[in-house]
């Protein structure tokens, strides 16, 4: 049959009248009880793929008239396809992988931090290999073909990757709680009656947020008597179920803060637990001298990953806490036997007397790379003091020196009591001595404060009377004058 006498049957199916199901008022809805709608999808099913199996043989045989028509005239497949479809010059096409871009793509690959030790170290030969090459034709076969697949994978992953599924997961979401949602209302509404459902993530990786329904009295609950916002419980309740965060985080710092914190946590509890509760810090720069060789205790820890969980990236917390909480746990304490703590002991000495032990890092000033300029001299008592108070400033200075005196004798008298210690009758005369000294001592400070305090009285006397003395002599000037 022609293409032609093929559409005019198709036509005459479509304009003919299909049998019709007819059903009164009263048995509509017996009828509609007999309809098996698994049985119709499954037909359906059936038919559309019936279709796809008929279009695909069609541009199988399409592209092969195509390619049979660019060799004979000697253009390409691109071009002719275009002209026969009536696409004019430009269509899209997803591009071929080749040597080139795949060189370009190995180049600039991004290797996951929760990749195997054998598997980033395969990946970073490779991206060595692309970069030391001049062009993609410098490449071995065996390494150019794990960087197509490479960049195969990642074409596939971005096509359908997890995109599609999140959407389907948010639709399914959000439709599913909305059914929830209009049933709680009426449920509400018929028995006077406050409900409340919340649905979170459970991965970083869905795009959803937290959807709920709330009654507003419980809403009004956890704001007056809780003193808490209804979307920070929400969010609070979404970092408890992605990874056991106890507080609100808003950015990565903060959620690789609060990972380090739970895993501490929990590493210090096991910890404490295991020397039935004599350590209850956990030593990181010093493990193998405080723990292994003091408490002969070891944490059990993965190979592959750095022994510290401040050098750790989220993804590799979220992996050793969820080894810690695992059942049964991955990352566990354990006692250790004499001999492994010998072991242990003897490996520490032999790395100490071959100078092969890290210290830790001296930690760094905040203004490192700035200048900093002199130092400051700090003034001293007396040039603070103005050159016109000489008087005041010469008669502090003579205090202190009487005082410095008193001070030089009392100590002196008791130096004497040190070395005069032959007999009592001696050590009393000498006490006696020294408590006359010592008065003395005292007397001759008191005078001299007086003095020092008498001349600087005097000495501001004379300054006062010079000064009244001056303004009458220019008093008596201003008078001749005028």
């Amino acid at each position: 049959m022609s293409v032609a006498e093929d559409t005019h049957a198709y036509l005459k199916t479509l304009s003919a009248k299909q049998g019709t199901r007819k059903s009164k008022r009263r048995g509509g809805s017996q009828n509609l009880k007999k309809v098996d709608r698994k049985a119709q999808a499954e037909a359906r099913a059936l038919k559309y793929e019936a279709i796809r199996k008929d279009i695909d043989e069609f541009h199988l045989e399409q592209n092969k008239k195509i390619a049979a028509l660019a060799i004979s005239h000697g253009i390409k497949f691109k071009k002719m396809r275009a002209l026969c479809l009536y696409l004019g010059g430009h269509v899209m096409t997803t591009r071929r992988i080749n040597r080139r871009n795949a060189m370009n793509h190995m180049r600039s690959h991004v290797i996951p931090d929760d990749v195997s030790s054998d598997e980033r170290a395969r990946l970073e030969r490779l991206q060595e290999v692309a970069e030391d090459a001049e062009c993609a034709d410098d490449i071995p076969e065996d390494d150019m073909k794990q960087m197509k697949e490479i960049l195969q994978t990642r074409r596939q992953n971005k096509m359908r990757g997890s995109r599609s599924c999140e959407k389907w997961r948010k639709s399914d979401v959000f439709g599913t709680l909305k059914r929830v949602e209009k049933e709680l209302y009426d449920l509400d509404q018929r028995c006077d009656a406050a409900s409340i459902v919340l649905t979170v993530r459970t991965d970083v990786s869905h795009i959803h947020g937290p959807v709920y329904y709330i009654h507003p009295r419980i809403k009004e609950f956890f704001e007056s008597v809780l003193n808490l916002q209804w979307e920070q419980f929400c969010m609070r309740v979404e970092g408890w179920a992605i990874a056991n965060v106890k507080n609100l985080v808003q950015n990565s710092n903060m959620r690789r803060v609060e990972l380090k914190k739970e895993v501490a946590r929990h590493i210090r509890e096991g910890l404490e637990k295991v020397t039935e509760g004599k350590v209850t810090s956990m030593e990181w720069k010093k493990y193998r001298e405080k723990i292994e060789i003091e408490h002969g205790v070891r944490l059990v820890w993965p190979p592959k990953v750095k022994f510290s969980p401040h050098e750790l990236s989220i993804p590799q917390l979220r992996d050793v806490l969820s080894s810690l909480l695992a059942s049964p746990p991955q990352i566990y304490w354990e006692k250790i036997s004499p001999a492994e703590v010998a072991a242990a002991k003897s490996q520490v000495a032999a790395e100490k007397d071959n100078g092969t032990v890290t210290k830790p890092p001296r930690k760094e000033r905040s203004d490192k790379g700035q200048k900093r300029g002199p130092p400051t001299k700090k003034r001293k008592t007396g040039e603070s003091r103005s050159e016109d108070d000489g008087a005041s400033a010469s008669s502090v200075v003579d205090l202190r020196d009487a005082r410095k005196r008193a001070k030089e004798k009392a100590r002196g008298t008791k130096r004497k009591r040190g070395d005069d210690s032959e007999s009592d009758s001696a050590e009393d005369e000498d006490e006696d001595d020294e408590e006359e000294e010592e008065e003395e001592g005292e007397d001759e400070a008191e005078d001299a404060e007086e003095d020092a305090e008498e001349d600087a009285e005097e000495e501001e006397e004379e300054d006062e009377e010079e000064d009244s003395e001056g303004r009458k002599e220019k008093d008596g000037e201003t008078v001749d004058g005028e």
